[in-house]
């Protein structure tokens, strides 16, 4: 099984020409030898989480640089630190409402004693 592990990919790919050559890469690879999975670790939306229903923010770091097109199979998604700093259920409706292929269907552990 070919696995394609991303994190930190809060940011949009014009605000990170390093996350645009990356994701240019992985659909390289993923063309030559396709993944069957992929795992996001988290850090979505950086640098604060993601603002109460703002899907447009995760389409920007998320779809259009995974676009599920392409990328057919899930990327199962973790809620980060800085995702824990905005409106985590946001993600978790962005997989339910949006873009199931971002597999978040809960909350899956928590950042502190909140």
């Amino acid at each position: 099984m070919n696995v394609v592990v991303v994190g930190n990919i809060g940011l949009t790919e014009n605000e990170s020409p390093i996350k645009k050559l990356i994701a240019n890469r992985i659909a390289l690879s993923h063309y030559c030898v396709p993944f069957q999975l992929g795992i996001n670790l988290g850090n979505t939306v950086l640098p604060n989480g993601c603002p109460k229903n703002d899907f447009q923010k995760l389409q920007e770091r998320f779809s259009f640089s995974f676009p599920s097109n392409i990328f057919t199979f899930d990327i199962l998604s973790i809620i980060g630190p800085r995702d824990h700093d905005g409106d985590f259920e946001t993600e978790i409706n962005y997989h339910r409402k949006v873009h199931p292929q971002f597999y978040l269907p809960k909350r899956n552990y928590v950042y502190g004693w909140h």
